[in-house]
């Protein structure tokens, strides 16, 4: 489902969602949230192509998770346009409270309005 409008999109899924919401307020950004993650569905493509910057967003291992599959889906259908996928790199997570860990890994809505405007 989309939410908001702009030139580029965040995508994301899960209580991300809520963090992409805060984000968007200060970056002009849509926010597109997956409803179903896989497979990512065939009307995701033809909303996509609208968009002149991606950004997925993800809690979970980069290295084969949906973002990765996003990316495959970008390239597949021909879609031209700036992708950015950040997620967990494939490492061991030491334990520590949830936010100081989505903080760590850019998944925080700070780190989503410096990614998304680029600094």
């Amino acid at each position: 489902s989309l939410l908001g409008s702009g030139k580029n999109a965040v995508i994301t899924y899960g209580r991300l969602v809520s963090t992409a919401l805060s984000a968007a307020k200060e970056t002009n950004v849509a926010v597109i949230k997956l409803n179903v993650i896989n497979p990512l569905s065939d009307s995701l493509k033809d909303e996509l192509k609208k968009y002149k910057k991606i950004f997925f967003f993800e809690e979970g291992i980069k290295k084969g998770g949906i973002g990765e599959h996003l990316g495959q889906l970008l390239h597949d259908a021909g879609i031209k346009c700036e992708y950015k996928n950040i997620a967990v790199d494939d490492t061991f997570i030491s334990s520590a409270t949830v936010n100081s860990q989505l903080t760590k890994y850019l998944l925080d809505a700070d780190s989503m309005i410096k990614i998304i405007k680029g600094e």
